[in-house]
Formats: structure tokens, sequence, C-alpha cells
């Protein structure tokens, strides 16, 4: 039942059976890793059972050409770097695909990096790509993603974005889901991380983004009030407001907050906001 709810739900998996492969196998530390006959490669986290489903069904059956371990790597492929068929479709799955050469694009929550790859790859290096994750080991694989591909024009920041700068503490629950509103996360486990403002790290940069792709599990409120000096450059922003935070759903509060300040925002009917 989960597997066809996945498969309903992301389409975009369906296209995993259309990866041109060259390889996929385990790194000296364990990382699955998938390269594609492009040259580009994908590291991402081991699959959990819902995803070893997802391609089984896919394929009809277990895949010889795909190492099992790399399951993970080719969901993550599919959702995140691949996204929809149709590039002009803003919403669906939280990606926005319409960039240009030469523009700047940041991601915020960048997980794994293959949304950061997609975007590195389509603003070219004449470009620039920012990407923020908060969890270390995402870190690392979004720093590992990058490096391993040589996107010289792509900057990865280990920190959680915020509204100010400091440390802050987060609620994690596996790789992909940590958040300071605690009630959105099953997990106990605290971890105290760095966190910045988006403004203050463009301003590190120097850097003007014309895009900004946010997903923080909650905390979407906050990144925003933390970019408040580059709203004034009005970069078009994708926000996955789409949390239960005091009983309120994020959009809410996000698209007043977005419309007050000379924004004019569409949603799909999950939470994604588009505003430009």
């Amino acid at each position: 039942m989960r597997t066809r709810w996945a498969l309903y739900r992301y389409p975009e998996y369906r296209r995993i059976p259309e990866f041109d492969l060259e390889y996929s196998g385990i790194a000296e530390d364990g990382t699955p890793y998938v390269k594609l006959r492009d040259g580009f490669s994908f590291y991402s986290h081991p699959p959990t059972p819902l995803q070893k489903s997802v391609v089984k069904a896919v394929f009809g059956g277990y895949p010889p050409h795909l190492d099992p371990r790399c399951y993970g790597v080719v969901c993550d492929m599919a959702y995140r770097y691949f996204g929809p068929r149709d590039p002009r479709d803003h919403l669906a799955a939280g990606k926005y695909f319409d960039f240009k050469p030469g523009q700047v694009v940041v991601e915020v929550g960048a997980f794994i990096g293959h949304f950061t790859l997609r975007a590195a790859e389509l603003v070219g290096e004449s470009g620039r790509v920012v990407a923020v994750e908060a969890i270390e080991e995402n870190y690392r694989l979004v720093q590992r993603n990058v490096t391993e591909n040589n996107l010289s024009h792509v900057t990865v920041f280990h920190c959680a974005a915020w509204k100010e700068k400091g440390t802050i503490t987060l609620v994690r629950e596996s790789e992909q889901k940590a958040s300071i509103v605690k009630e959105l996360i099953h997990g106990d486990t605290p971890h105290e991380v760095p966190c910045n403002s988006i403004d203050n790290l463009m301003e590190e940069l120097d850097l003007i983004p014309d895009f900004v792709r946010i997903q923080v599990n909650g905390a979407e409120m906050e990144v925003l009030e933390g970019m408040e000096r580059l709203l004034a450059h009005r970069p078009k922003i994708l926000i996955a407001a789409i949390y239960q935070v005091d009983g309120l759903p994020s959009w809410k509060r996000v698209v007043p907050w977005l419309e007050q300040r000379g924004y004019k925002t569409k949603m799909d009917g999950n939470g994604m906001v588009l505003a430009e």
C-alpha cells in the first residue's frame, strides 16, 4: 500500500529505469553511490525499506544492473535531481528548474545536495549555487556530491538557516528529518548546531540570489525574517510551507507575510508556495 502511494504521490520515481547508469556501488567509507554515463556521480544514504520496494516496483523485480545498496541513491536522484518531466511544472515535488546561465541559486535545507547539483548544472560556471545544510552527515554528503563532480561554483555552508547568527537546538529523527519544532519530530535527540541568517551568508559571499528554495521543517518564518535585506532585491522564493506549527499550517503565515512585502504568491494543494 505504501509503495503504491509513493508512486502516486511522487511519479518521478517511475523515471528510474530511464537512468543511463554506468556504475552503482559502495565507496571505501561505505557510502552508496551511482555514476551516470555522462560523468555525474551521486552519493546518498543507504535505502529505506520504502525505497527498496519502490525500485522493485518500477522495475517489476530486482534490477540486475543496480546494486540493491544503491536503491536509495536512485530514488533521491529521481526526486531531487531529475524532478518533474515538464520543467515548467514549478511546484511539483518542490522543484523549480527554470534557471538560466549566470544566475545565483540558494538551497536552504539542502539535505544531500542533489537539487544543488541540478541547479549548478543549469546555471553553469558563470552562475553560483549556495547550499545550506544543518545536519552533519547530510552536510558531508552535500560537500562530497559537489567535490566529486568538480563544481567549483558551489559553496556549501554547515549551519541551520535562522533569523540571526548563533547556535540552535535541533531535534533529530532521521538523516532527513530534523526540526527546531519538537512537535513535528518523533525523536527526542537534541543536537546543537551553528545557525546564521541568509542575509549574513549572502553578504559574506557578496552575492544577490535570483532564486531561493527553502525546506526547513517548520522554521520557514524565521528563515524569511533572516533574509529581509535580500527581499529588497526581489529574488524568487519557493517554500515548502507544508508543516503544522502551533496548530496552523505554515503557509498561512508565510503567504500573508510575503504578500505584505510586495510578493505575489501561488500555491499547490500540498502547501508548496512560489513567491515572485
